[in-house]
């Protein structure tokens, strides 16, 4: 969901293998950025 998430809002809609790299690493750092959210709420 999270590189789902960066997709639609945040980069454009080119094909192109950079964009589809900044997707996988953005989507990362949102997914980690979440799970330490929810690890403090705990």
């Amino acid at each position: 969901m999270p590189q789902q998430l960066v997709r639609n809002l945040l980069l454009t809609k080119d094909r192109k293998v950079t964009r589809k790299l900044k997707e996988i690493i953005l989507s990362i750092r949102l997914n980690n950025t979440l799970e330490d959210q929810i690890h403090k709420e705990k």
